[in-house]
C-alpha cells in the first residue's frame, strides 16, 4: 500500500525559498557611483538576501552597469518603471517581495560588508521590528567627511515619543515588511519625512546600534541632496501630520511633530544652509499657522542652536536674512563635491 506524503502548506514551502531580507535600490542617473553601491551589496557577509533594482526611467548608462550584476548574481533582479521618483520606486520594490525584512539603499550610497549581518543580529537578539545604525557622510571620492553615531552601545527604544523623533531617513534601517502593508511612500520629495516617523512609532521596539554601517554620499546629483530653497519639505510634513490626524494621534504627538518642524524645516535650512528670502517668509508663515509656540518646544530647548533660531522668530524673515549673511557656514568644502 502506498504511503501518502504528509501535506505541507504551500505558504510554508514558499517561506523555505524566499530571502529573509530584501534590499530595494531605486536607480536614477547614478552611473558614476552605481557599481560601488551594487558591489557593496553583493559582498555582504550575511547571504540570505535578494536585491530588487528599480530602474526609475534612468536616462544614463546605469543599465549597462546593473546588467552585469543581474547576469552574475541570481540574488539580483530588476523592475523598470517610468520616471516617478524615489517614493513610488520604493513602493514598487516593496510590493514585489515576500521577505521578512526590507532595507532601502540609495543607488549613490554604499553599505559596509557586514551591514546586513549586524542589523539582522540586532533584530533577532532584541525582537525589534526596526533596527537603525549610524552612518558616514562621504564625498564623491568615498572619503568620510562626517560620522553620525547614536551611542557607544546598543539601545532598544520602547518609549513611543522617542520613536517619533528618531532620524527620518528611510535608509540606514532594517524594517519588518509588515510596517509597509498599509502605508506607501508619497510621490513627493522628502518622502521619508512624510512617513518614517509614523513607521518608527508603529514598531513595538526599535533598536539603535552604534556601528556606522551606511555610507551616505553627498554629490551634486544625490537622490536626496538638500536644496535649501525647496519648499516641498512643508508638503512632506503636511502629509505626515495628516497621517497622524487620520489615526487620531496628532494631539498625542503634537510636541514630537512640532520638533520635526524645527529640526527639518528650520534648523537644517537656517543653520546649515543659505535659504532664500522667499523660503524664510514661507517657513515663517508655516510655523506661525501650524506651530505658533515652536520656540517653546521641549525637545528643541536642549539644542545649541536654540538662541539663533529664536532670533528668526524675533527678527522675522527679512532681518534674519541679513543676520545669516554674517554667520553663514558651509557644511562641506566645495572641492570635495
Amino acid at each position: 500500500m502506498d504511503q501518502a506524503f504528509p501535506s505541507i502548506d504551500l505558504f510554508l514551502w514558499a517561506k523555505l525559498f524566499m530571502a529573509r531580507i530584501a534590499i530595494i535600490v531605486p536607480i536614477y542617473n547614478v552611473e558614476r557611483y552605481l557599481d560601488d553601491c551594487l558591489e557593496s551589496l553583493s559582498n555582504q557577509s550575511f547571504k540570505d538576501f535578494e536585491v530588487v533594482l528599480v530602474d526609475d526611467g534612468s536616462p544614463d548608462r546605469s543599465e549597462n552597469i546593473y546588467n552585469r550584476y543581474l547576469n552574475e548574481d541570481n540574488r539580483f533582479r530588476l523592475q523598470k518603471q517610468s520616471n516617478q521618483g524615489l517614493g513610488p520606486a520604493r513602493n514598487n520594490g516593496l510590493r514585489s517581495v515576500d521577505s521578512e525584512f526590507a532595507v532601502f539603499v540609495d543607488s549613490d550610497d554604499r553599505l559596509d560588508n557586514n551591514f546586513l549581518e549586524k542589523m539582522i543580529s540586532a533584530a533577532d537578539e532584541t525582537g525589534s521590528s526596526i533596527v537603525c545604525c549610524g552612518y558616514k557622510m562621504i564625498d564623491t571620492f568615498g572619503e568620510t567627511r562626517k560620522e553620525m553615531l547614536f551611542s557607544s552601545s546598543n539601545i532598544t527604544i520602547r518609549e513611543k515619543t522617542e520613536k517619533v523623533t528618531l532620524p527620518v531617513n528611510a535608509w540606514g534601517k532594517l524594517y519588518k515588511n509588515i510596517h509597509f502593508e498599509d502605508l506607501d511612500f508619497p510621490a513627493i520629495k522628502y518622502e521619508d519625512l512624510a512617513v518614517i516617523p509614523y513607521i518608527t512609532l508603529s514598531a513595538e521596539n526599535v533598536s539603535l546600534i552604534p556601528d556606522t554601517l551606511y555610507h551616505y554620499r553627498i554629490t551634486p546629483g544625490s537622490l536626496a541632496r538638500v536644496n535649501h530653497n525647496d519648499e516641498t519639505n512643508m508638503v512632506a510634513l503636511d502629509h505626515l501630520i495628516q497621517i497622524f490626524k487620520n489615526k487620531y494621534l496628532f494631539d498625542s504627538y503634537h510636541d514630537e511633530i512640532e520638533y520635526l518642524f524645527v529640526r527639518h524645516l528650520l534648523r537644517y535650512r537656517l543653520m546649515e544652509g543659505w535659504p532664500s528670502l522667499r523660503y524664510l517668509k514661507n517657513v515663517y508663515k508655516y510655523g506661525k499657522i501650524n506651530f505658533p509656540k515652536w520656540h517653546k518646544n521641549y525637545y528643541f530647548s536642549t539644542h545649541n542652536d536654540v538662541n539663533d533660531l529664536k532670533l528668526f522668530r524675533i527678527l522675522g524673515p527679512l532681518f534674519y536674512k541679513f543676520y545669516l549673511s554674517g554667520r553663514h557656514k558651509f557644511r562641506f568644502d566645495a572641492r570635495y563635491i
